[in-house]
């Protein structure tokens, strides 16, 4: 069995917890099922009756779980869970269950999933031994207390009903699920149920044994909303189902619900509106389908095609002969094949399933095998995962409306498409992959990256506002820091994948999850960290003052996919990033008033740019090299390099022309093929005033993107591809570092900037970029920012601009502008757009005009 204890000290143990404490019972242990054989891919099932004495007033229920969980109270379905964490910081849930208990006999019943303790994962997440952890208290009217706590008094079951032998859904991710409604016990989630047959539970220690060492109370919660079924319609041009038959299995799609068939108690199965939006005589099942098979050769079934990434938990409801199998496939686009993932093997009556784990997807196909025989089934309704935050354009959530298309000169018929069509794909890209964590990509990994969630941090604050998550992730990074200083570059699980640019990402997010958000205290907890961190970067420099990978194997140096990227030795975008990293922490020092550290860090900063700039600069180029080796300088020049050394300071203004000059020239250097490194891209350009070509960028890059038909954008793309329409085998089709359009829209385009942490004064600086209207709004901490124009009647540019009340904002506007309006987000526009704020006004040498509102 693998050794899943921690090796070495973990910086700042108890601030790392940053969260309410988990009061747990000293009784309370640490559960499993008996040690058998076989414990990889294990179902468990867990219970536990009690008796309430009288009427329950209140009622917590405190639960931890590896990996997987569900929880019942009396068959009252609760939550599942829990948030991915590291095995040494198990986050515990919280639930209020008063409702769902009531005088006499109860029962807790959990139904747990662990990988088991030989599972491999690539990346060495959701690793480790099975676990499960209760604790329920209860107040009830008379003044007594009722608690409950798993301990050896707990029953346990292996689930029969699920495949123990089925096989990896990919590297990354857990196994299959063959449910087989057949071998499931009815009713044992109930309290009248009778478990005396189950052994007692396998008790593996108290709180704090390993490797469950500690107990974090949990920091977000995603929600779970239902969401109508996907519809079934027969086949024709344009619809979102097709037929699918082989030998002479028969389909037929029914016009009225399928009788007898309802989502079991796990989550309400409407919201507000459905029933006015599609009657209530078809509720809950909008469309059904019967299969017919004469005999056990024939196959049938049908695809549900939609244009949406789809990340949720689908329910099935499904019917008919004993025995058929219903084969779930899923897959996240046209040109991609599907995936034959889940199976549910149907029993006497009405079945409803729902898989362990949640799915992401476009395509879903249900084909029905195994006859002779008759299976009816609806349409899969899906529990959408969502952020725990409002994702809803105006209420809480950040918008652009009425963009034009502003390449107009490429040509009419070019199908350019909004900047406002762009911004809405990248909102919903965030939006799926913005779980527990911020997720590289929602379907074949799951798994949290440094440098990903820095871009999916800083894009998640200008949409919402909201800082939950991205403070999760820092602190989940700091928790599994490596006992040298390094941060490993995906989490949330320790392991040893360690990437010497997520490292140094990792630091300069400390200090813009504090600059967008003001939180001072997340700082202090992550100092130690942080300066951990740092410490081990000054280990890593050669004698030229570089940070090198010579003899560094265990290292992988990512900087991006693009294979013709070199990355040899002394590599040149690391070490811009590792002059980033080094002025993030200068500032974070000078906050925290570490004056001495402060000093030292700026002074490696002056020292590592003065070295980059005589090492890897080519004079004879006009751009910064890839690398250095020891046979000298390399002769590969990337647009990624240059544009890091220019938005990490590495490249004064004096240099920026020339480097321009060659790395956008396709004939010369290589275009850029990720919207990660894309986004960096964009970001030099705007910070080195071509504002219109980040522009054209975002429009010939993630434009394209969306002109070929997606709702998310992609890990990768490369637009000179028309040969392969879709993404490449193997890269995500909802990738969160893609939708960096969504800041630079809000924060260059609109202007919409910090001058002090959290926005608590404000810059306006817009750059039209040609657009003769345009209407957007950030939302902040202190609240709303927005800013339109339109074109009057004078060829003016005319601006109607809203900021938070009593804060203090500078606004600048290109020349031929006229600021209409100023008003405060938290009142209502006034008529006639009347100035609300008393402004100091003054011309710039450009011609635009400041002005500024104290």
């Amino acid at each position: 069995m693998k050794d899943f204890s921690r090796p070495g000290p973990v910086p700042a143990e108890d601030r790392l917890l940053a969260a309410q404490p988990v009061a747990v019972n000293d009784e309370a242990r640490w559960i499993w099922h008996p040690p058998q054989e076989n414990m990889e891919n294990f179902y468990l099932h867990a219970r536990r009756v009690f008796d309430v004495p009288d009427e329950p007033l209140g009622a917590l229920l405190q639960l931890a779980a590896h990996n997987w969980y569900q929880v019942w109270v009396n068959g009252v379905f609760i939550g599942r869970g829990p948030d991915e964490s590291d095995l040494h910081w198990q986050y515990v849930h919280e639930y209020d269950v008063t409702t769902a208990l009531h005088p006499g006999r109860n029962v807790i019943a959990v139904f747990a999933h662990n990988y088991g303790p030989e599972y491999e994962n690539i990346t060495q997440q959701r690793e480790g031994p099975g676990g499960l952890l209760v604790q329920l208290d209860v107040a009830c009217a008379e003044g007594s207390v009722v608690r409950v706590w798993t301990d050896e008094s707990w029953r346990v079951k292996q689930c029969e009903a699920y495949d123990q032998g089925t096989e990896r859904i990919n590297r990354w991710l857990g196994f299959k699920e063959t449910f087989d409604a057949r071998r499931q016990e009815h009713g044992w989630q109930d309290a009248d149920f009778d478990d005396t047959h189950w052994p007692a539970a396998h008790v593996l220690g108290p709180p704090g044994t390993e490797p469950f060492t500690h107990l974090v109370a949990r920091q977000s919660l995603r929600q779970q909303g239902v969401r109508s079924p996907m519809q079934v319609r027969a086949w024709e041009e344009g619809s979102t189902v097709f037929v699918l038959s082989e030998g002479d299995g028969a389909v037929r799609l029914l016009d009225e619900p399928i009788p007898g068939f309802s989502v079991a108690a796990e989550e309400p199965l409407l919201e507000p509106g459905f029933e006015e939006e599609f009657g209530e005589e078809v509720a809950p099942v909008v469309y059904g389908v019967e299969v017919n098979l004469p005999d056990e050769t024939a196959r049938a079934g049908v695809l549900f095609a939609d244009t949406a990434e789809r990340v949720c938990y689908p329910t099935f409801m499904a019917g008919g002969t004993k025995g058929l199998r219903l084969e779930i496939s899923y897959c996240e686009g046209p040109g991609q094949d599907l995936e034959h993932v889940d199976t549910l093997i149907l029993e006497d009556g009405p079945v409803s399933w729902t898989p362990f784990t949640r799915r992401a997807f476009r395509h879903l196909q249900i084909v029905v095998a195994g006859g002779p025989g008759t299976a009816v089934f609806s349409s899969p309704v899906l529990t959408l995962s969502e952020p725990p935050f409002s994702i809803l354009p105006g209420e809480g959530c950040a918008e652009v409306n009425n963009a034009m298309d502003f390449l107009a000169e490429l040509g009419e018929g070019n199908g350019d498409v909004s900047l406002g069509t762009i911004f809405e794909t990248g909102r919903e890209t965030m939006i799926c992959g913005t779980q527990a964590h911020f997720e590289d990509s929602v379907w074949r990994e799951q798994s949290l990256w440094v440098g990903d969630a820095r871009l999916e941090g800083i894009i998640a604050s200008y949409l919402w506002g909201d800082h939950s998550v991205w403070r999760k992730c820092l602190l989940q990074m700091a928790q599994i820091q490596n006992p040298d200083g390094s941060i490993p570059g995906v989490g949330p699980q320790a392991g040893k994948t360690l990437l010497p640019d997520y490292c140094a990402y990792y630091v300069i997010s400390v200090w813009d999850y504090y600059w967008l958000s003001a939180d001072g205290f997340l700082v202090e907890t992550l100092e130690p960290a942080v300066n951990a961190q740092m410490d081990w970067f000054q280990q890593q420099l050669d004698d030229d003052g570089l940070i090198t990978n010579r003899g560094k194997d265990h290292w992988w140096t990512f900087i991006d996919w693009a294979e013709w990227l070199d990355k040899r030795e002394q590599v040149t975008a690391l070490n811009c990033v590792y002059h980033g990293a080094l002025q993030a922490a200068g500032k974070i020092a000078g906050l925290l008033g570490d004056r001495r550290r402060a000093e030292r860090y700026h002074t490696e900063a002056e020292r590592l740019k003065r070295r980059i700039n005589e090492l890897l600069w080519s004079d004879e180029a006009g751009a910064y090299v890839d690398c250095r080796t020891q046979e000298g300088p390399s002769e590969v020049i990337s647009q990624q390099t240059n544009a890091l050394a220019i938005v990490f300071g590495v490249a004064d203004a004096d240099r920026w022309d020339r480097i321009w000059d060659l790395v956008l020239d396709s004939d010369r250097v290589p275009p850029c093929t990720t919207p990660y490194m894309n986004y960096y891209i964009c970001q030099a350009l705007f910070d080195s005033g071509r504002p219109r070509a980040a522009c054209d960028l975002i429009q010939e890059y993630w434009g394209e993107m969306a002109r070929r038909g997606t709702n998310t954008f992609w890990e990768t793309f490369d637009p000179r591809d028309r040969e392969h329409q879709f993404p490449a085998a193997g890269r995500s089709w909802c990738h969160g570092w893609s939708a960096g359009p969504c800041h630079h829209i809000l924060s260059e385009i609109c202007g919409i900037k910090p001058l002090a942490p959290g926005f608590a004064r404000v810059a306006i600086r817009p750059q039209l970029c040609d657009m003769g209207t345009f209407d957007a709004t950030a939302v902040t901490v202190r609240g709303l920012i927005s800013v339109e124009w339109n074109i009057d009647a004078y060829e003016d540019t005319v601006f109607d601009i809203a900021v938070p009340r009593d804060t203090p904002a500078e606004i600048e506007l290109p020349e031929g502008s006229v600021l209409n309006s100023l008003w405060p987000t938290s009142a209502p526009r006034l008529p006639g757009n009347t100035m609300n704020f008393a402004l100091e006004e003054e011309r710039l040498p450009d011609g635009g005009t400041r002005y500024i509102l104290e």
